[in-house]
């Protein structure tokens, strides 16, 4: 998985003329690559109190919690018995900069049309 920087307006505020010389290189800025899934990655969802913090949510029947600032190590990895079609956190918390003090729950939604809940503190499914 990449994750790029997308140049502020770049994309939608750019006249014609601008565009026809543009390349895409100068619009794009790669931050990064993630590795981890062996599934394609259906989603990817930021922490909306830490915006270095992101889940992405993928066929290979996990969820996966990054540091933009590490990307070579995993904040959690959680396996479930679905493939996984989308991941949110909740967007309620505190601005720490910590994955498990920054958004108290983090939602994940499967095939089967179930939404699961997990309460990142303890990384525990909530019932």
């Amino acid at each position: 998985m990449q994750l790029y920087n997308v140049k502020e307006g770049s994309l939608d505020k750019h006249d014609e003329e601008e565009s026809k010389g543009r390349q895409q290189d100068k619009l794009l800025a790669r931050v990064n690559e993630f590795r981890g899934h062996s599934g394609s990655v259906n989603a990817v969802a930021f922490n909306q109190m830490n915006d270095s913090i992101f889940v992405s949510a993928s066929n290979d029947r996990s969820f996966r919690v990054w540091d933009m600032r590490k990307p070579k190590s995993l904040v959690h990895t959680e396996r479930t018995k679905e493939e996984i079609i989308d991941a949110l956190f909740s967007p309620y918390g505190s601005t720490e900069t910590d994955v498990e003090q920054s958004s108290a729950y983090l939602a994940t939604c499967n095939f089967n049309e179930e939404i699961n809940f997990y309460d990142t503190r303890m990384w525990k499914m909530v019932k």
